[in-house]
């Protein structure tokens, strides 16, 4: 919305910021689709998420690897303690450039 109004949008949040928001969206996802559902399609954002959020490769995969509730919250857990790699997590994280196939979106 933001980018529709203005053309320019605030910079992406700091480690903090995007922990929290990514806790809320699967939040969200899992009181729309039950906890199970939300735990298997949002790992399909969540592998962009952490990247972007400077996680370390094998938090990533402990987070991916999750299949109940209790093994999201301890990777959640492990990310939040480790926080960013390289970084701290007040700082302005840099942007992450997400390459996606080029031509028509129907040929994806």
């Amino acid at each position: 919305m933001q980018w529709e109004e203005s053309g320019r949008y605030d910079p992406p949040g700091n480690f903090e910021e995007r922990l929290e928001l990514f806790k809320r969206q699967l939040g969200y996802l899992a009181e729309s689709r039950g906890t199970r559902s939300a735990i298997i399609q949002f790992r399909k954002t969540a592998h962009w998420y952490l990247k972007a959020m400077r996680v370390a490769s094998w938090l990533r995969n402990r987070f991916q690897s999750a299949n109940t509730a209790d093994e999201v919250d301890a990777a959640l857990r492990e990310i939040e303690a480790h926080g960013p790699i390289g970084g701290d997590r007040t700082g302005i994280l840099p942007d992450l450039a997400i390459p996606v196939p080029s031509g028509p979106v129907e040929r994806w």
